[in-house]
């Protein structure tokens, strides 16, 4: 049930696999997929989505490696109807390799952080609501500064009371940036 804590104690013996299930179902069903949903003009080299709900609607932000650019999928209430597709454009070509985004909100207002492969650098983009097609874009300089990136490829943002965290994992290097 929502919002109830229970505690999960593992009594197998000698197991070779586990599968923790708890919806019944949806794990053992072939997923259906239909690949005709979006134009594939909208994407070049998509490398990430991101999936974000705001007020009911879900909308997916696709890092578009290749492209330059961001693409916004506009869902609705329902993740899983045709979206509508927004480009939210170059930003004046700011990122040569948009890898990844997440998001969180602070105050109402919605940012990405973004992260670039080919300039190893971090962005914020302020977004205020999700559906803004004209976020504005900032360097984050002071982290950017310190060569903490070597080909960034993933993040992600752990909030927890008053502090977020991001973790961004590097491609080269072996190394965890926070």
């Amino acid at each position: 049930c929502v919002n109830e804590r229970f505690d999960i104690v593992n009594t197998s013996v000698g197991g070779v696999s586990y599968e923790w299930d708890f919806c019944s179902g949806d794990l053992g069903s072939t997923p259906v997929v239909d690949s005709n949903i979006i134009p594939n003009s909208s994407f070049n080299k998509p490398s990430h989505i991101t999936m974000v709900n705001e007020s009911g609607n879900w909308y997916g932000f696709v890092t578009n490696r290749f492209g330059l650019n961001i693409t916004r999928l506009d869902f609705g209430s329902d993740p899983g109807s045709i979206p509508g597709v927004v480009n939210l454009g170059t930003f004046s070509n700011s990122f040569p390799q948009p890898i990844d985004i997440e998001f969180f909100k602070q105050n109402n207002i919605w940012y990405g952080l973004l992260i670039d492969a080919a300039s190893n650098r971090l962005w914020r983009l302020t977004f205020g609501a999700l559906d803004n097609t004209t976020p504005t874009l900032e360097s984050l300089d002071a982290f950017n500064g310190e060569n903490f990136l070597d080909a960034p490829i993933d993040i992600e943002i752990l909030e927890e009371t008053n502090n977020i965290v991001a973790l961004i994992t590097n491609y080269y290097g072996g190394k965890i940036t926070s």
